[in-house]
């Protein structure tokens, strides 16, 4: 695949319409669909259509990848083959789970033949494959909840998605595999190498309400627990436990505990529930760059 700039989130550029976009996706209307239809022992088989209005010079050549975040700013996504000039699916022959959460996301890449701009699409999650029908619903009602988010009843904020995989740090025990260093600036106590992905921005969480208690505590002194608090919002890019979400305008970092499905299309996750409690101000986490 030649040398081009990947196109995945927008930044404002006066020649490239393409590339306004500040929030989101840029120019995801592209990709029309992208289906995939997963096999955990066998071969996965990922097919695409393009929207009619895409009038890039032909042949195109695509680039299936794989990540475990579906978040497109990862720098986990590795090359599935190689690419392939036209055809309308690619496949993936090798198996990428092994433990109980399908963690497993594709994304196709797409550089017509005279473009120096590679286009991304939306990362898809092997949690679920709709049919048209039920494909409308769930865009529908990702738009309308990221619209009552965004409108009023969100804050915005980053989301850190927390690295499972990756090169173990050397704070790690060796015969446990424990992490001996919570405060490690390393890993950020997560036991590998950068400790998070960079941070996916204009992520809105929905807050419920905050409560406090400073009080005394005959074996611990002066305390200030606070409680659980319940979150809600889009599940895109999905979210996990222990992953960690900024507030921008406080810069207050909220870890997440549980996740709840709120709103669910046959099975695929939609709307979510947080539980989500604050880091306290000494947490390693606070001196991650956003």
């Amino acid at each position: 695949m030649p040398d081009v700039e990947l196109v995945v989130l927008g930044v404002p550029l006066q020649t490239d319409v393409c590339r306004e976009v500040v929030c989101g996706y840029a120019c995801e209307w592209i990709f029309d669909r992208l289906l995939t239809y997963p096999s955990i022992k066998g071969t996965t088989r990922v097919e695409w259509t393009l929207h009619p209005r895409f009038d890039g010079a032909e042949p195109y050549t695509y680039q299936l990848q794989f990540g475990r975040t579906g978040n497109p700013l990862a720098n986990d996504w590795v090359n599935v083959g190689g690419a392939q000039v036209g055809g309308t699916f690619l496949l993936d022959t090798v198996p990428r789970v092994y433990g109980k959460f399908q963690w497993s996301h594709y994304r196709l890449l797409l550089t017509p033949a005279t473009a120096d701009v590679t286009y991304a699409s939306r990362p898809q999650t092997l949690m679920g494959r709709l049919g048209k029908r039920d494909w409308l619903r769930a865009k529908e009602t990702r738009r309308l909840e990221n619209l009552r988010l965004q409108a009023e009843a969100g804050a915005d904020g980053y989301l850190l998605k927390r690295r499972h995989f990756g090169t173990p740090c050397d704070c790690l025990d060796e015969l446990t595999a424990e992490i001996r260093k919570p405060q490690h600036e390393t890993c950020y106590g997560t036991g590998f190498v950068g400790g998070y992905f960079a941070p996916y921005p204009c992520f809105y969480v929905d807050m419920g309400l905050n409560k406090h208690r400073l009080h005394l505590d005959g074996d611990r002194g002066s305390v200030n627990d606070e409680p659980v608090i319940t979150g809600r919002a889009v599940n895109d890019p999905q979210v996990m436990s222990y992953d960690v979400w900024v507030e921008k305008d406080t810069d207050i970092r909220w870890i997440v505990h549980h996740v709840a499905h709120i709103v669910e299309i046959r099975g695929l996750p939609v709307v979510v529930g947080l539980q989500l409690k604050q880091a306290p101000f000494s947490d390693i986490v606070y001196s991650f760059p956003i």
